[in-house]
């Protein structure tokens, strides 16, 4: 056999070769392969959905009940407890938060993640049925949060009065539903669902006798309609429908309640009234009658006024007829047709002419399907638009301005991040051309389009979108996933240059290599599974992240060993040739000045081992230096950042009992302001006017300022110029805040829950932290649950006894209150013939919900069909109680909440409020360590940060555990892990020097870099070991193995940079993971060239020392 033979011979192939082999032998196969991929990979990205952020629906369940005229404490005892007590035995449930008050009972259920939604609510109502509700309690209704993003806001706005907006806001509505297939639902705010309330006055029904049962079986008896038979005409059947259907206000005013028999009273006539009755007889009286009436009139003397009195009288009663009285709906109620949410206000402000305008407006909220491309949905529902505003349906002088469009901030971002992606794809290329010949680098980056491709069918074929999140993975892989083939291709080279042929090289390359390459792409994907297991909200929302990942990875490794050997075998060429037709190795690795010189550092350092030491010390302070940076709050702190917006988010908080006509003067205020600020398009305003003096919520304005691309003020720069100008505003506190990237999050940042059974101790502590938070510089609004928390209620407890006694249903007097407390739908009816019939609903005049005297008289029907007033069989009686009564997990809570003011660090103050509840402060309080908990943004970023650094542990024992079984080692693996530590000695300082900050995502980037630096630190391992079992001392083969890996290792490290850099340095968003991960592979693939071999020989070194101590014969690795 001659020596080329032997050369080209391949000793022990493996797994990897003998694949590779199969597909380099049969290449047309290989050819059809690489063009199924292309056809599928374009359809599939034709036809994938776009989004913006992955859409968080987080599953919950809302249980409401009635218990008309129940106290808050009543509530809780008898209907509250009662559901959650119901509820308990479900499974995978987060959560079950409550709510208690005057008549009211909210229980929200909240379940896992992953969890099957529908399934669950349907369990949740099989629970909630089976609980012991009181009798005077109604049905529990139960609803789901609906699920699907928001596509678009579009406001309709004019000088109409509401009910005239709501009805354009229907015909819009019904267009967009039946015109747009994406669309779920269109929802209309602010001009609501109108109704005809009879609104009743309890004074003047009590007083006529009248009950709530009475008023609605004579509404049932003049709105009906009926089938009534049918009858045969000339062969045919006829349907017979008895009808009598009310349409007009009017009719329904009139409506005949009640009617009774009136006897007039008749008073005594006075003595001169007789006489003149007597006057004025016929003057036809008989002679005879004259004359005994004279007569009797002496005989009578002075008894004959009182005798003629009585008689007159008489006569009068008789005379008198009885009156029938009608008492009809008018006499006793108002009855007026309003939206269902009388007391919302909405108004828009917009641009026209230059000139910023303000009228009523209704807003239709636009809900895709959770299959539906938002910017397909977007385009179409404009189109429509134009079309509807044409018609004669719609008045010329009706108005829409869209007010949010997510499509908008999809096309921006994934425009964005394509940009930068086609940018990273020109940087790879240009450095593999510098590490590698140009034919080469063509071949490797044919690796990038072919695992776009693959990765885009497995989103197909998963039912999966192209959204911000996949597209920043993809982004993320950009660089990594040439690394394998930049391994293949170099490791070809290399084989030609020693002679092989060219496919025979291409699959030695793959011998040698391979074992290697699958275990870096092993251990890269290994880090990432973690993350899509993580559940709750950040891993709903981050976890496109390892699926993306993990399928670019795949594939590359699939496409290097499977079309790399075919490609590589075929178009590389060896670079020089010696006069025998072979390259020394010696030779081959002196391709540039830098290698040489690094061999000969590398070669002295490795010898010496004060060097080394020195080395392994400067890495030790480098590493500390960066741990000090987040320790000392250099770097700030945030689960997300903010974004540069296409709007922004004015919110007010008013003092709880503020009146509404003081609101409403602050908001007209803001308003005013708001127009005024450079850049302004539109706002919108919409706020439950009538709830406003109960509730002390937030008020917002959405103010609209355009693409972020077509102004030269950041969304940053025009919030603070908006503080500026509403800084002087009184009667609320106000704060602007922008678009934040991210799931759902708290309204207040800073959300502390204290828990227990003792409402005074949990007061104390409520008021304690309350005011510690406002001592804080960078707190602007606190709220600790204690203001108004007590309210005048009127209570009314039933006597079972004497409602038997009565015989009154329990359900009948439930029904009877609720009408004081609620509004009850008894009827429909279409007015003016209209094609869609409103409810006609019943209910008390608010004045009265909190009048005693007047509940106490209202009256109940019996079975008998007598009438008993309401203190007749319950106990009426006015008590002070808390409004509210929260509990969380079964356990009573008052919160203390906080908003911070712009720049603040949430980390910072999140830290001085744990800091506050300290183990001596409780036992001040009383209250156990448990009786603290943190929910909203601070539950959040604890949770964040737990998953962070359990997705960090498990990643490091995960990646030893496959380095173990690779190199059969345990040194060795700890020696490549080593590539961590060396890779945080830049993150953090990257972060400081770039102005950037810690983020959730920038903590991803960490847990990624795991995966990442660690790929370099296999091949240089892999590759000595190769060389040292070839006879090559351990020094030598460290030396010569960073050689000849120095260019793999250096390119594969600076493709991923320069992949990533083109994003990192122009999106606010990903800026923090990819400074992160850039300056950590930097620092990184530094560490692994230099500071891995030199601590890896102490070991090494020490190693052989404790043997030769211990009189043990040296293993090699």
């Amino acid at each position: 056999m001659s020596n080329k033979d032997k050369n080209d011979r391949i000793s022990n192939p493996g797994y990897i070769a003998k694949w590779s082999n199969l597909f380099v032998n049969r290449w047309k196969i290989s050819i059809l392969l690489i063009i199924a991929i292309i056809i599928g990979g374009v359809f599939s990205a034709a036809t994938l959905n776009r989004e913006g952020f992955t859409e968080v629906n987080i599953p919950i369940g809302i249980v409401s009940t009635v218990m008309p005229g129940a106290t808050s404490t009543d509530v809780e005892k008898k209907v509250t407890r009662e559901i959650e007590e119901a509820v308990s035995p479900l499974e995978k449930v987060e959560s079950v938060e409550s709510f208690s008050s005057n008549s009211f009972s909210n229980v929200i259920v909240e379940f896992e993640f992953g969890a099957d939604v529908d399934k669950k609510i349907q369990e949740l109502k099989s629970a909630v049925s089976t609980a012991s509700l009181p009798d005077e309690a109604e049905k529990p209704e139960i609803k789901q949060i609906a699920a699907g993003g928001v596509s678009m806001l579009i406001n309709l706005i004019g000088d109409y009065k509401r009910a005239e907006l709501n009805n354009y806001a229907e015909v819009v509505e019904k267009r967009i539903k039946d015109g747009v297939t994406g669309v779920g639902k269109v929802n209309i705010i602010g001009g609501s669902d109108f109704e005809i309330k009879i609104k009743v006055d309890l004074s003047k029904m009590n007083k006529q006798d009248i009950t709530f049962t009475q008023i609605k079986e004579a509404i049932a008896a003049k709105n009906i309609s009926i089938p009534g038979g049918s009858i045969k005409s000339e062969g045919k059947d006829l349907s017979i429908e008895v009808s009598h259907e009310l349409n007009k206000i009017e009719d329904i005013k009139n409506i005949v309640i009640k009617q009774k028999v009136e006897t007039p009273k008749v008073s005594a006539p006075t003595t001169s009234q007789n006489v003149t009755r007597q006057n004025n007889k016929s003057a036809s009286s008989s002679a005879n009658q004259s004359a005994n009436q004279s007569q009797s009139q002496q005989t009578a003397g002075s008894a004959e006024p009182q005798a003629s009195a009585a008689a007159s009288q008489a006569v009068s009663m008789a005379q008198a007829k009885p009156k029938i009285k009608t008492i009809r709906l008018k006499d006793i109620a108002k009855v007026v047709r309003e939206s269902n949410d009388e007391d919302v206000i909405q108004r828009a402000g917009y641009l026209r002419d230059g000139k910023a305008h303000s009228a009523n407006s209704v807003t239709l909220e636009v809900r895709r399907k959770s299959d539906a491309d938002t910017t397909v949905i977007s385009k179409e529902v404009r189109d429509l638009l134009k079309d509807v505003f044409k018609d004669s349906e719609i008045p010329e002088d009706l108005d829409y301005e869209v007010v949010f469009e997510d499509a908008n901030m999809v096309k921006r971002e994934l425009g964005s991040l394509f940009q930068s992606g086609w940018q990273g794809l020109i940087i790879v290329f240009i450095i593999l051309m510098i590490f590698v010949s140009f034919r080469s680098s063509l071949i490797i980056s044919t690796v990038i389009p072919l695992v776009l491709l693959i990765v885009l069918l497995i989103f197909k074929l998963f039912d999966l979108t192209l959204n911000i999140i996949t597209l920043f993975a993809l982004i993320l892989t950009l660089g990594i996933i040439v690394d394998n083939a930049i391994v293949m291709v170099e490791a070809t080279l290399h084989h030609l240059n020693l002679g092989r042929k060219k496919f025979k090289a291409a699959l030695a390359a793959v011998a040698e290599v391979g074992p290697a390459v699958f275990s870096a792409t092993l251990t890269t994907i290994i880090v990432f599974i973690p993350m899509a297991f993580i559940g709750g909200v950040m891993g709903e929302f981050i976890k496109y992240i390892p699926y993306t990942v993990i399928a670019a990875i795949g594939a590359s490794f699939f496409i290097a060993v499977t079309f790399i050997p075919l490609i590589a075998g075929r178009f590389v060429k060896p670079t020089q040739k010696s006069s025998e037709g072979r390259i020394k190795k010696e030779e081959e690795i002196k391709h540039w000045r830098l290698i040489d010189w690094y061999g000969s550092f590398m070669k002295k350092a490795l010898n010496k081992t004060t060097f080394m030491i020195l080395i392994a010390f400067v890495a030790l302070g480098l590493l500390a230096f960066s741990l000090w940076i987040p320790a000392t709050g250099k770097v700030k702190s945030v689960t997300f950042p903010d974004l540069d917006s296409e709007y922004l988010i004015t919110k007010m908080d008013f003092a709880k009992g503020t009146s509404t006509k003081v609101q409403d003067r602050v908001i007209k205020e803001v308003e005013d302001q708001v127009v005024t600020i450079p850049n302004f398009i539109n706002y919108s305003f919409i706020a439950p006017m009538g709830a406003m003096s109960g509730s002390g919520s937030g008020r917002t304005i959405y103010v609209g300022i355009g693409d972020p691309r077509d102004r030269d003020e950041s969304s940053f720069d025009l919030a603070q110029e908006l503080r500026e100008k509403v800084k002087n505003i009184k009667g609320t506190a106000i704060r602007i805040e922008q678009e934040s990237a991210g799931p759902p999050a708290s309204e207040y940042p800073i959300f502390a829950q204290i828990n227990g059974d003792d409402i005074n101790k949990l007061k104390k502590a409520a008021i304690e932290a309350g005011e510690y938070l406002e001592s804080l510089n960078d707190v602007s609004i606190v709220k600790n649950g204690i203001k108004g928390e007590t309210e005048p209620q009127l209570r009314i407890k039933f006597d079972k006894n004497k409602m038997e006694d009565k015989n009154i249903l329990p359900a009948q007097a439930a029904a009877t209150v609720r009408g004081v407390f609620s509004s009850e739908e008894v009827s429909k009816i279409r007015p003016d013939n209209a094609s869609e019939s409103i409810s006609l609903n019943l209910v008390a005049q608010k004045k009265f919900k909190d009048n005693q005297k007047d509940l106490e008289e209202l009256k109940i029907a019996t079975l008998d069909g007598k009438k008993v007033e309401l203190k007749e069989v319950a106990e009426v009686s006015k008590v002070n109680e808390l409004a509210t009564i929260n509990k969380y997990n079964g356990k009573r809570y008052i919160n203390v909440k906080a908003n911070l003011k712009e720049g603040a660090d949430l980390k910072e103050i999140e830290g001085k409020l744990k800091d506050f509840f300290s183990e001596s402060k409780l036992d001040e309080f009383d209250l156990n360590e448990n009786a603290i908990s943190f929910r909203g943004q601070m539950k959040m970023d604890m949770e964040a940060m737990d998953k962070i650094l359990v997705m960090l542990v498990l990643a490091l024992i995960l990646v030893y555990t496959i380095l173990v079984a690779q190199f059969n080692s345990f040194l060795q693996p700890f020696v490549i892990i080593l590539a961590v530590p060396l890779a945080l000695t830049g993150v953090f300082p990257g972060l400081w020097a770039t102005g950037n900050v810690i983020s959730f995502m920038s903590n991803v980037g960490v847990v990624a870099l795991v995966g990442i630096v660690v790929n370099d630190a296999i091949i240089y391992i892999d590759y000595a070991n190769q060389l040292h079992r070839k006879g090559n001392g351990f020094v030598e083969s460290l030396v010569l193995a960073g050689q000849v890996r120095f260019k793999p290792i250096l390119s594969t490290s600076l493709t991923t940079i320069g992949g990533i850099m083109p994003l990192a340095l122009t999106s606010d968003f990903w800026s923090p993971i990819g400074t992160a991960v850039m300056s950590g592979l930097l620092f990184s693939t530094i560490g692994t060239l230099i500071v891995m071999p030199a601590v890896y020989t102490l070991l090494h070194n020490f190693n052989g020392v404790v043997n030769r101590l211990l009189g043990r014969e040296e293993v090699a690795n």
